[in-house]
């Protein structure tokens, strides 16, 4: 599906939930204008940010649909709680729905149409969905799809490597919930790759699902660790390409606002 066939699709969607897993750079946000427009009526913009407002409101203008906006009011998720009494929705990043308190909130409210956007929804996520405002359609368009179709560019690949600290000992590596000790980034690396292969090696003499399942926890500890210590380096890259338009995949949601403070990404 092109940019145009989704713009398209849009005109002659007859739904009214509807999920747009769509990847950035496809066009989302004006697919959700134009259905605004479509459909007519009172909307509620759901953000992430206050920022995110302004960025909504200059698209309206972009695209010479700044009249739709006397009906429309943008808000943050935070905020949720007061305009709950709405009928048309929209949640952008709709990640930034998926709390017990927001889902609950959006349990209640009583749609007459909704759209979510997101870049990548997972499928516990979609049940959670399912349950809170009821059957959805789903349109997803992935990043490969997006490449494919010319919508994004062919990436180029660039290998930057760092060493881990060994000097500074900051980080806490626990033995049980009371016993633990500190220790720098490299310290912390090697005793949890050591208790990792043990747990391997425990799993692949046993094949219990049990061991399997501790196995992969400690390594998507260590997963974890690794991205989070990548922090500091990533804001460097990024301050570097301040100016520039870009997607940053981090680790977690808090990582990915910790990366975004003091940028536009």
């Amino acid at each position: 599906m092109t940019r145009k066939e989704l713009h398209d699709f849009i005109a002659t969607y007859s739904g009214n939930k509807l999920l747009l897993e769509v990847a950035t750079g496809y066009g989302k946000t004006l697919a959700a204008i134009l259905l605004i427009e479509k459909l007519g009526g009172d909307w509620n913009i759901v953000v992430a940010e206050t920022a995110h407002i302004n960025t909504w409101q200059k698209e309206f203008i972009k695209h010479d649909k700044e009249h739709l906006l006397k009906n429309v009011n943008i808000f943050c998720y935070q905020s949720l709680h007061k305009y709950k009494d709405g009928t048309n929705y929209i949640f952008d990043e709709a990640h930034h729905l998926f709390s017990v308190k927001r889902l609950a909130i959006a349990r209640n409210i009583k749609y007459e149409n909704v759209v979510l956007l997101s870049a990548t929804v997972t499928t516990y996520q979609k049940t959670q969905l399912k349950y809170s405002i009821g059957e959805f359609d789903i349109v997803k368009i992935t990043l490969s799809d997006a490449i494919e179709s010319k919508v994004l560019p062919e990436p180029m690949v660039y290998f930057i490597g760092f060493n881990l600290d060994d000097n500074v000992r900051v980080h806490k590596y626990s033995f049980t919930k009371d016993k633990f000790i500190t220790v720098t980034e490299q310290e912390w690396y090697n005793k949890q790759s050591a208790y990792i292969d043990t747990l391997k090696e425990r799993f692949e003499m046993s094949y219990s699902q049990s061991d399997k399942l501790r196995w992969l926890t400690a390594a998507n500890k260590r997963k974890k660790f690794l991205a989070d210590v990548k922090t500091k380096y990533a804001r460097i890259i990024l301050r570097e390409l301040r100016n520039k338009r870009l997607l940053c995949f981090s680790g977690s949601i808090p990582q990915s606002e910790l990366l975004g403070a003091g940028f536009t990404i």
